[in-house]
């Protein structure tokens, strides 16, 4: 009995890689094998799968990527993976919802974006370019019972991984290794050094796992490398205005994830960042163990290890301390400004084990500043337990437990004497 089918099997006519692969899809699915493996030889004996249009997987359907590099070609806009009713009209349906569709990794595979092809958040569906949307690696829409695990994914060309209205699924053991080369004045791609600051990275915005609206039930653990912007991003957004593809009648809050073991160099953003906004909902949320993994040698500071939402809104009005609420956080190591960094609102959060390795970094507080030019408010959080708050070297700033110009109704602060604390406006 079949175990999987492979796009070297004799019953293959397809002629390129992709429909290979695509054709492998469908007779596993029409003969009920429900498997495909991706080797590590081409059919022409070399070693690089060249994808040119993105592979749709079915339900009920696990890929296996065996020891195979996959490689985004030159000048192509396209997603690698997605599920197969994703831009379909039957997919923005309830009875459009997927299931079981597995990406397993095994061994030293990988998925390569190759060279970059220009599309950006600036350039998306403008002057000939199709949405943003394309170049993001694996991207999974309105399907429950999934997982993908075991994968290495190598300079994406924008997000790494997006899921959209996914529920009760896993994303495990997972290595990136985005291209933090730096445009010089001409802007040519220069290699001689890291980038300092996202206004000369190459590819701007390159998260790693972005949860968006209507996901929840999900597990993120073992999560490693680095990422050109956030590691690990729960970004709940109204709809209109973060990128489509809603589904009418599904659950549109993000809740009930837990995130694990993130060991990530995130640049200059954050390892795990929770977003929501006026219309959307956060909740439920369980953060252990984030190691932020830059060094002294590093020419840049992350901005946070942790993030909880945002100061200021170009889509549609600040969050409250309802739209992001019951979250956990324990056991940071942070080199970062921020060990956890408050923006906004928030309720229900308690922050535990924090242990600072830059000693210029806040290890709790609000920040209202932020990028955005207009910073509204209001800011306030309530019922917020922060313990366990260490530095490995004498803190050189004042507070680095502060909550100023907001407001903090029940906070209860359980740390060490020698960790300052200023909390104004408190209840």
């Amino acid at each position: 009995m079949l175990r999987y089918v492979t796009p070297l099997d004799n019953c293959i006519t397809a002629k390129n890689h992709v429909d290979k692969i695509q054709q492998a899809i469908e007779i596993a699915k029409e003969q009920g094998v429900n498997a495909v493996l991706i080797p590590r030889i081409t059919p022409e004996g070399g070693f690089i799968w060249n994808i040119d249009k993105a592979i749709k997987i079915p339900s009920n359907m696990t890929v296996y990527l065996d020891n195979c590099h996959l490689r985004l070609t030159d000048g192509s806009f396209t997603n690698v993976f997605v599920n197969s009713n994703y831009k379909t009209d039957i997919g923005d349906m309830l009875q459009g919802e997927q299931s079981n569709i597995n990406i397993i990794g095994i061994g030293n595979n990988l998925i390569d974006g190759g060279n970059y092809n220009g599309l950006s958040e600036k350039t998306s569906n403008k002057d000939g370019f199709p949405s943003i949307q394309e170049n993001v690696t694996i991207l999974f829409h309105n399907v429950r019972d999934f997982k993908v695990t075991g994968v290495n994914i190598k300079h994406q060309r924008w997000w790494a991984m997006l899921f959209k209205y996914c529920r009760f699924g896993q994303i495990t053991d997972i290595h990136f290794n985005a291209d933090l080369a730096y445009k010089d004045e001409k802007g040519n791609r220069c290699t001689d050094r890291l980038a300092t600051n996202q206004r000369e990275i190459w590819i701007r915005n390159a998260d790693g796992i972005d949860l968006r609206q209507g996901c929840n039930n999900i597990l993120i653990e073992n999560i490693s490398g680095n990422t050109e912007d956030d590691t690990v991003a729960l970004t709940n957004m109204y709809q209109s205005k973060a990128g489509g593809n809603h589904v009418e009648g599904k659950d549109t809050d993000l809740h009930d994830v837990v995130i694990k073991n993130i060991r990530s160099d995130a640049f200059v953003c954050s390892n795990v960042r929770l977003l929501s906004d006026k219309n959307t909902y956060v909740y439920n949320i369980i953060i252990d163990g984030v190691v932020d993994t830059t060094d002294d040698s590093c020419p840049y500071v992350t901005g946070a290890s942790v993030k909880i939402s945002d100061s200021d809104f170009q889509w549609s009005g600040n969050a409250t301390i309802d739209n992001m609420k019951n979250i956990s956080i324990n056991n940071i190591v942070s080199r970062a400004k921020y060990g956890v960094k408050f923006l906004m609102a928030s309720s229900n959060v308690s922050v535990n084990n924090v242990l600072m390795k830059n000693p210029q970094g806040y290890a709790v507080a609000h920040d209202n500043g932020y990028a955005y030019p207009d910073n509204s408010g209001p800011f306030g959080y309530k019922n917020v337990s922060i313990s366990n708050v260490f530095y490995n070297k004498e803190p050189q700033i004042e507070y680095p437990i502060n909550f100023f110009n907001c407001t903090a109704e029940n906070f209860k602060v359980s740390v060490n004497s020698d960790i300052k604390v200023n909390i104004e406006n408190s209840k």
